[in-house]
């Protein structure tokens, strides 16, 4: 029968181990003094030290995500034993702080503090504006409406991992439930994010191809692709990475079982990219025959409007840069799109939305009326243009402003025409 293959963590620390049997003293020191026992603590090799000094070694090479070219300490107390920590081990904090003492990754690091707190902002402040407006009440909103919701939890946990775990290095040695709990938190926040972004393009898709297969069926399979699936992703990640050896420091190194949830992120985004491209295909096949040079630049448009609806960018990072020169770039530009994707979308879909705008404006109107004193009888009404998806000839509509929900984006809910679509993705 054929062995298994050795835990990856496990083979790391068996190496570790016979470089420590290779590298300490064989017996102890005879000269009368107190030392503190050679040790293996299962990253670093300490060899006998007398007591009441502090031992230093450079940090460890075999192990990933340590730095070299620092240096870990443990203290050996005056009785000869080692100091105690909370896991028995030495103090490796200074390996893994060059990540935040270096410039471009302090820098990095604040600007994630940054780019998720602003996105969160704006995120809420759309949110607000969905909810309060009946209105807005449709299928495509409602759609907005979770996707944001996964963006503002996903910044929320990035944020307090990054306060509460990143910024104190010890943690990860001490590697306590709570960490390894918001890790999944974490986890779990963006499975979600990439399973909505995959619901928008399916959404899109399905209203182009399949028009009447709309409603809410629809969103409620949306709503068990967006919120049930990461959930089972992540409850099956969890229960293997407590049984797996490679349970330690907060479960922040990557691990063979990270495809769990990876591998279905990278599937979305595979069907994303197909969406997109069948979009623009019916939309340009429908729009060929028309003279209107304009509908094509809108579609063009729309295209680019819709990769970060999709998550499309994150398929570059994939492709790091092996020169150290771009690498910092590489660093901040992820920096940047990852943590103020929720800001532009944000801005695409709902503060230049056409019809939030509208429906902002005439609540505004009403309000101001409402101050001047003009308690008289009002019928506000505003037009839209429409093209009659049989007849494709120009019309217009006019809707009272206190028309019931979901009516300012009516035209979302029924058989779209390829003139409709154009419109209702390209912002103002």
């Amino acid at each position: 029968m054929a062995q298994e293959p050795e835990d990856p963590l496990k083979a790391i620390i068996n190496y570790g181990s016979y470089l420590c049997n290779m590298t300490v003293s064989q017996t102890h020191p005879d000269d009368g003094k107190v030392y503190c026992p050679s040790k293996f603590d299962g990253f670093g090799c300490w060899n006998y030290t007398v007591a009441g000094k502090q031992a230093i070694i450079p940090c460890p090479e075999h192990l990933p995500g340590f730095n070299p070219n620092q240096f870990a300490y443990w203290n050996c107390t005056e009785n000869g034993s080692w100091q105690n920590t909370s896991l028995n081990l030495a103090d490796y904090s200074k390996c893994l702080h060059e990540d935040v003492t270096d410039d471009t990754h302090k820098y990095g690091l604040y600007g994630m503090f940054a780019g998720f707190s602003l996105s969160i902002i704006l995120l809420t402040i759309a949110q607000l504006i969905f909810f309060s407006f009946k209105q807005l009440r449709c299928d495509r909103i409602t759609l907005h409406k979770n996707l944001f919701a996964s963006y503002i939890l996903t910044g929320l946990t990035k944020i307090i991992y990054l306060a509460s775990v990143t910024t104190e290095p010890t943690i990860l040695f001490e590697n306590p439930i709570w960490c390894r709990v918001l890790q999944i938190f974490q986890e779990y926040a963006v499975a979600c994010n990439f399973a909505w972004m995959l619901c928008e393009g399916f959404y899109l898709h399905t209203v182009l191809v399949w028009p009447f297969h709309t409603g809410k069926k629809l969103i409620y399979l949306c709503c068990g692709i967006g919120w049930g699936i990461p959930f089972l992703l992540a409850l099956f990640y969890t229960i293997f990475r407590f049984q797996s050896e490679n349970n330690i420091m907060c479960w922040m190194e990557q691990s063979d079982l990270h495809w769990i949830i990876d591998g279905p992120i990278c599937l979305s985004l595979l069907l994303n990219i197909y969406f997109l491209f069948a979009i623009v295909f019916v939309l340009l096949t429908k729009l060929r025959g028309m003279s209107d040079n304009s509908q094509t630049r809108k579609v063009f448009r729309a295209t680019m409007i819709l990769v970060p609806l999709l998550g499309l960018q994150y398929i570059l990072a994939g492709f790091s840069p092996k020169d150290p020169t771009f690498q910092d770039v590489y660093h901040i530009t992820t920096v940047i799109v990852s943590s103020l994707q929720g800001t532009f979308v944000a801005i695409m879909y709902c503060f230049f939305d056409r019809e939030a705008i509208s429906v902002i404006k005439r609540w505004y109107n009403q309000q101001k009326e409402s101050l001047s004193g003009n308690n008289s009888k009002r019928v506000s009404t505003y037009i839209t243009m429409y093209t009659d998806p049989l007849t494709a000839s120009n019309s217009t509509k006019t809707v009272d402003a206190d028309m019931p929900a979901g009516h300012a984006c009516k035209m979302n809910s029924d058989p779209a025409s390829p003139e409709e679509t154009v419109e209702m993705l390209t912002p103002e």
